[in-house]
């Protein structure tokens, strides 16, 4: 990570709703809802996001949010 810089790289987080740049695992306990399929699941994922190379320089690629949730 690079605090008050422009990172190398981006990620999409899926999950609890409660996610935040410092946060406890009580933070995480707390989340009100989930963009999982599964309710209970207020865990986090943090994946890389993906891109594609376009003849005018990329796009982002959609990530379904339960596709994390169904590992």
């Amino acid at each position: 990570m690079s605090p008050g810089k422009p990172s190398s790289h981006t990620h999409v987080v899926v999950g609890g709703t409660a996610f935040q740049r410092l946060m406890t695992t009580e933070t995480a306990r707390n989340a009100n809802d989930t963009t999982c399929e599964v309710a209970i699941d207020r865990s986090n994922y943090w994946i890389p996001q993906l891109y594609h190379q376009t003849r005018d320089g990329f796009e982002t690629i959609e990530f379904e949010n339960s596709v994390c949730c169904k590992l």
